[in-house]
């Protein structure tokens, strides 16, 4: 939990820092092993809010510039704006808060509602989930375009393997990640 002396940001590393260990296979080579990055006695499909980051591959600025302290979207960024925005059609049961696209990453607050029929069959799809079919659908959309429009390539992968989360635990913490994204591209040096 952040306190109102520690900086928003720092809570992107108060879980989820990725290490990794030296793992023998059977070929006798060593080989890095990925920790698990999310809270092991977490339900990720459970209401609340979750705020969430996603890098762009070799933090290429893709996705727009920093004018002063507004970001102006490339097209690509306009693309996964959408994309991001689409999200609430495809996952009812999820909602938009504050968001901002970022020249190589993405800031946004997701809010995972409780399902408004409890009798419905289809299951409620984790954070995870979420995640996983936005990073698909702008992926697959941008190789699109990088076809048609000439779009910068990217190195094997539009995004980042993974995202960064965060479980707001409360109101506080609400408002001053909301105030982190806000003033994210104010802060930008490039």
């Amino acid at each position: 939990m952040t306190s109102a002396r520690e900086p928003a940001w720092s809570c992107l590393q108060t879980h989820h820092v990725i290490e990794t260990t030296a793992v023998f296979k059977d070929n006798g080579r060593r080989s890095p092993r990925r920790r698990q990055t999310r809270l092991s006695s977490f339900d990720y499909s459970s209401p609340g809010f979750y705020f969430v980051t996603i890098c762009i591959q070799d933090k290429k600025p893709i996705l727009g510039s920093v004018e002063g302290d507004r970001v102006v979207p490339s097209d690509a960024g306009s693309m996964v704006q959408r994309q991001w925005q689409r999200i609430p059609r495809r996952f009812p049961h999820v909602d938009l808060d504050e968001f901002v696209i970022m020249p190589d990453h993405l800031h946004g607050i997701l809010e995972l509602t409780s399902a408004a029929d409890a009798s419905a069959t289809s299951p409620h799809e984790s954070l995870s989930d979420v995640m996983s079919w936005f990073k698909v659908v702008a992926s697959v959309e941008y190789a699109r375009n990088v076809k048609r429009r000439g779009w910068p390539a990217v190195r094997r992968r539009l995004w980042l393997r993974g995202f960064h989360d965060r479980v707001v635990r409360d109101d506080d913490e609400l408002a001053a990640l909301r105030l982190y994204i806000r003033d994210n591209p104010r802060k930008w040096r490039r």
